[in-house]
């Protein structure tokens, strides 16, 4: 069974710099060599500190599988448990480089939230192509002659 999961961690991770730009109101950038390489290596850092998001969402989508059996419930379990995970991430990387939450700083963590919801929704044929395993471990289970 082929998992959605990367896909929308990498879609996601595109469309967070422009909904940070979005929700920050910060246009200023132009197109100078230096305002490219700081994107630049914001795109990158923010690839990396997306990692545990992406195990997480492997574990998610793992524990969502074996305990949802209609597709349909499954993607709106998705929906509603991905915003989570972009959050719990956001608080891994606080407490471990700034050693505590605060929790004033919570608009930071919205934009990804907001990023991973949309990348869902845009991948919303993918979470339907998957095999159901209820359905698998039925056929597997049959005899053959």
């Amino acid at each position: 069974m082929k998992t959605p999961v990367p896909a929308v961690w990498l879609l996601a991770n595109l469309f967070h710099p422009v909904i940070l730009m979005i929700w920050f109101d910060d246009w200023g950038f132009t197109f100078k060599s230096e305002d490219i390489s700081i994107a630049l290596m914001i795109f990158i850092y923010a690839m990396l500190f997306s990692l545990p998001s992406l195990l997480l969402g492997f574990l998610t989508e793992y524990i969502i599988t074996k305990t949802v059996a209609d597709i349909t419930n499954r993607y709106l379990f998705w929906l509603f448990l991905s915003p989570l995970v972009a959050l719990l991430n956001w608080v891994l990387v606080a407490v471990m480089f700034d050693g505590g939450v605060r929790w004033m700083e919570l608009s930071l963590a919205i934009p990804s939230m907001i990023a991973v919801i949309l990348a869902s929704l845009i991948r919303y044929a993918s979470f339907l192509k998957q095999e159901s395993t209820t359905e698998k471990n039925e056929h597997e289970s049959e005899p053959t002659l």
